[in-house]
This record gives C-alpha cells, structure tokens and sequence, in this order.
C-alpha cells in the first residue's frame, strides 16, 4: 500500500510539475486557433520573450495574448514564440529550421512582428554584425514572399538587467544586435518597434533572470506593438512618444 501511495504521490508531483512549467513559458506548448476569416491575422515570431518565459499564465499574460485584448475582435493573434531561439542558423536551435516557423507562415499573416535576437547575443552563437543582418534578412524575406504580401514589423530585442549571475546575454553584443535590427528595417522600409530604446528604464519590469520582462514588461511591449499596428507609422517613433506619456 505504502508503495502504491508513493507512486501515485510521485506522478502527482511530475504532473503538477508539468502543469507550472507549461503555464510559466518554460516549454514550446502551443494552442493555435483555426484562422478565422474576416479577421486580420497577425503571426508574432519569437523567442522566450514572445512566448512568454516567466509569466504567470502565459497563455493569457504574453505580450501576444495582451496585443490580441488591445487590438480586439477585427484581429486574430497567434503567438510562433519558442524559447531559445535564434536568427542565426550556426546555433543549435534557429527559429527558421522549426515547425512552428512553417505553421506561421501557412497561417497566411497580413501583419508579422518579429521579436527576435536576443540569443543570438550569447557568446557561442554569435559571429559578427554583417553575418547577423544576412540571416535576418532570410527570415524576413520567409514572409515577404508570402501570397499575402504581409506587413511586417520588426523589434529591436529589449535590454536585459542581468544581476549577479554569469551573463548568458551579452549587453554589448545585443546592442550591436538591436543597431543590425534598426539597419535592415531602414534598408527594407519596413516598420520598427525599438524596444531597445524604449526598455532603458525598464529595470523594475522584469522577472528575477533579469532576462525576460515580467507580466508588466509584456504589456509594455503590447502596448508599442499595438500602437504601431493602430497608427500605421514608424512605430520607433511612436514607440518613444508612448514612453514618453507613460
């Protein structure tokens, strides 16, 4: 009996254990809605940032889910968010060589918002600025060829407030990153959401990895996105009038 009981103590926890993983953005686990016509569909491509790492109830609290509420019912939302996540194709993990990467564009998005870069930062997936930019512009060029002719927005990744760990990513890397972000927008006329510009003081809106912005830094970065979709302007702008407001 006592075995019996242990057992299913065991598999309560793993469970139970699962279930918090999952609902904190710490696995891929994704819910996608049929695409509903009449609707304009927007594809948020990302990393654990856009798939909501750390956030309580991910599902309902990541940037994606809070741009869907803000937007409202004439848009539909899907969050292509994975964790770890890379533009370069050298890493171990880039979001080009994923399913999801194919599921966003099967999904026929009129408006793409791409959060990426942030990994790419890390020491051992990084090579230089110019490699970065000819990989970005292959994922960019991913939706641009679609049928739809989307939109598409890009974002500087934010900054990140790492304190008293080893720093996994480099501030000095992602900040060469963010300018890369900014060229190839201005290069390809394409829409910016500067989050690096717009994140400086964001220190107190992020979870304890000093990484990931928390439920408060999501709404942050829906609401510069939702702003930019809305107004149809140079969102960099936009984005930095906002703050400004906040």
């Amino acid at each position: 009996m006592l075995v019996v009981t242990l057992v299913i103590t065991v598999y309560a926890l793993l469970i139970a254990g699962a279930v918090i993983a999952i609902l904190l953005g710490f696995t891929d686990v994704h819910f996608h809605r049929r695409r509903k016509p009449g609707r304009i569909h927007v594809a948020c491509i990302g990393d654990s940032i856009t798939n909501g790492d750390w956030i309580p109830n991910c599902f309902a609290r990541s940037y994606p889910s809070v741009l869907q509420k803000l937007l409202g019912k004439d848009y539909q939302v899907e969050n292509y968010g994975l964790n770890d996540r890379t533009v370069m194709r050298i890493s171990m993990v880039p979001f080009t060589y994923e399913p999801e990467c194919i599921r966003s564009r099967q999904y026929l998005p009129e408006i793409v918002i791409i959060l990426l870069g942030s990994n790419d930062s890390r020491s051992q997936n990084w090579v230089n600025k110019q490699e970065f930019k000819e990989e970005y512009r292959r994922l960019v060029q991913k939706y641009q060829e679609l049928p739809e002719n989307p939109r598409i927005i890009l974002c500087t990744p934010p900054r990140v407030f790492q304190i008293g760990i080893p720093e996994l990513i480099k501030p000095e890397i992602l900040s060469i990153v963010a300018e890369a972000v900014r060229e190839t927008a201005a290069e390809l006329s394409l829409e910016l959401v500067d989050l690096q510009e717009a994140s400086r003081d964001w220190n107190t809106l992020y979870a304890l990895d000093g990484l990931h912005p928390d439920v408060n830094g999501a709404r942050k970065i829906a609401g510069l996105v939702a702003e930019a979709i809305l107004a149809g302007n140079r969102p960099a702008e936009t984005g930095k009038t906002a703050e400004a407001q906040a």
